[in-house]
């Protein structure tokens, strides 16, 4: 992002659709290799059930925007009987390809 341009505010609407389109493909959505290490979300649940939760999913609080230009969001989908939540980065709207980031899973 360029200094002194603004974003648009992004709603909750449209970020659940752009999740929603991008977690399609799983190519598109990144885990880090070190977040397996954070958490016992690993023992818990799947990969499968982590494309789950963003391809159904709620957010759980409007978007905010982060680092260049990817803007932070919760995800979160009752599966199994636990609560996952997935916080994630998502990449810039209006690309053509835009990417999911997992940043933190968590499992109640």
């Amino acid at each position: 992002m360029r200094p002194g341009v603004a974003l648009f505010p992004l709603t909750r609407e449209a970020a659940l659709r752009a999740i929603r389109s991008v977690a399609k493909e799983s190519l598109r959505v990144s885990f880090p290799p070190d977040l397996a290490e954070r958490g016992n979300w690993v023992e818990l649940v799947t990969h499968l059930t982590i494309m789950k939760c963003l391809q159904e999913g709620s957010l759980t609080r409007d978007p905010v925007a982060g680092l260049n230009g990817f803007w932070e969001c919760e995800v979160e989908r009752i599966a199994v009987g636990q609560r996952i939540l997935v916080n994630l980065a998502l990449g810039s709207i209006g690309v053509n390809d835009p990417l999911i980031v997992i940043t933190n899973i968590s499992v109640e």
